[in-house]
């Protein structure tokens, strides 16, 4: 096994001589393998150990016997120690998940802290062809049947080359001592139900299904490396950034061709199968529908979708005490006052409004729209809601989301960026103007 691990390390991971490596270490079979493999290599590594407080003196037993190993041959040893339960009842998330992000948000310290250059893991073909068997479950899609990576990041599994069945092997002829942990018999827990009841009937299928698993894995992480790459190309040709927002046309996502980097997107936002379903069907066919995942929101518009963190909009409202310059909301207007009638290409121009002066009384009031706002767009008869206004009008829902509106005495006299009110228009009678200029900054 000595031979067939430096191979694994020199050519499949690619571990160079002068890298130092930070061995993650519980005192099972598995791991105390590992570092007596590295023993007799040429690389340096440390070794570090998380105690979870989860099996009283048991815990307190498998430090010891990795404190021991390390000290007997010289190997720098870390230890925490940690309440995890405790954790656990203050979070609500499980024991594994919070036990997973301790252990790794540890690991990441020594290693900077240190300055090593890799955390290994024990991880070996038995966790390999479990972790896709239990990804398949829970219908994690291509990414999932890969597997375990070799290396990934900082992280690596020096032993994924190995059965377990052989790592006990080794263990018994070297005489290498290490401790049982009995939760690994108890079926609550889905990996161990997949381990003790699914893969002994996929070996009675192919009692070799561990190495052939291993040249299957190889060929998905190859094809989910090229979709990755297709994917970012995708993205980069058609998402298309607005501010703290991404909108990307439906036409595109509802190309057959384009179905599997349409889940991609969707799956990178958080969303399970069930609503990236729901997503692909309802939102393609419909507008107004809103999707949420537990850190995005996607608005499914007429022609587009809106894709966005879950942060609430900033809203404005800021008071014009008088004509000037202001920095509002990302956006810079000029309030000026004038005599002479604009030329026709300025009032064509959406960013520009001229209103009535004498209609006007300052202080004016510039401020994000609300569903309740109404106001009578040039040229009608009669008020309109706004939200109504910019539906007719086509106002995709991300951009909705910024809409502003000046007001002069609780009234709106421009709907900015599209059309002032009736109320204050201007004509050849007008003897003065509030020329206003918008000019979006970011």
């Amino acid at each position: 096994m000595q031979k067939q691990f430096l191979t694994y390390l020199k050519n499949t991971i690619g571990l160079q001589e002068d890298q130092k490596v930070l061995v993650a270490v519980s005192g099972g079979v598995d791991s105390m393998v590992l570092i007596h493999l590295l023993l007799q290599s040429p690389y340096d590594f440390h070794v570090a150990h998380m105690n979870f407080q989860l099996r009283g003196e048991d815990s307190e037993g498998d430090r010891e016997l990795v404190q021991s190993f390390c000290l007997k041959n010289s190997i720098p040893f870390y230890t925490r120690k940690v309440d995890t339960l405790r954790l656990v009842e203050k979070s609500g998330k499980s024991t594994q998940m919070i036990a997973r992000d301790l252990r790794y948000e540890w690991f990441d310290e020594l290693l900077k802290r240190e300055k090593l250059d890799f955390i290994a893991t024990a991880h070996h073909a038995n966790d390999h062809f479990e972790t896709a068997l239990l990804n398949l479950a829970r219908g994690t899609g291509t990414n999932g049947l890969k597997g375990i990576l070799p290396i990934r990041g900082k992280r690596i599994r020096p032993l994924l080359f190995a059965t377990k069945a052989e790592i006990l092997s080794y263990a018994e002829r070297e005489k290498i001592i290490w401790r049982e942990d009995s939760s690994n018999e108890s079926d609550k827990y889905k990996r161990n139900f997949i381990r003790h009841h699914l893969v002994p009937l996929f070996k009675e299928i192919n009692p070799s299904v561990l190495q052939t698993f291993q040249s299957t894995a190889a060929k998905v992480a190859a094809d989910v490396y090229y979709l990755e790459q297709s994917f970012l190309q995708f993205k980069e040709t058609n998402l298309q950034e607005n501010g703290t927002e991404s909108v990307i046309e439906k036409d595109i996502l509802d190309q057959e061709v384009n179905k599997a980097m349409a889940y991609r997107l969707f799956e990178e936002l958080d969303f399970d199968m069930k609503t990236i379903n729901k997503i692909l069907t309802d939102g393609l066919s419909s507008s107004g529908l809103q999707f949420e995942s537990p850190n995005y929101i996607v608005w499914a518009d007429r022609d587009y979708f809106s894709l966005t963190e879950k942060k609430e909009v900033e809203k404005v409202y800021h008071v014009i005490d008088k004509p000037g310059s202001y920095s509002i909301g990302g956006h810079t207007f000029q309030f000026r006052q004038q005599d002479e009638l604009p030329e026709q290409n300025e009032l064509r121009d959406p960013n520009k409004a001229f209103l009535n002066f004498d209609k006007l009384k300052f202080p004016l009031v510039l401020r994000s729209w609300e569903e309740r706002d109404r106001f009578q767009p040039f040229g009608m008869k009669g008020t309109k809601l706004v939200s109504d206004y910019l539906i007719d009008i086509k106002v995709p829902v991300y951009q909705k989301r910024h809409q502003l509106v000046l007001e002069s005495e609780n009234r709106i006299a421009w709907l900015v960026g599209h059309r002032i009110d009736d109320s204050f228009k201007i004509d050849v009678k007008t003897k003065s103007i509030l020329k206003i200029d918008q000019v979006i900054i970011n």
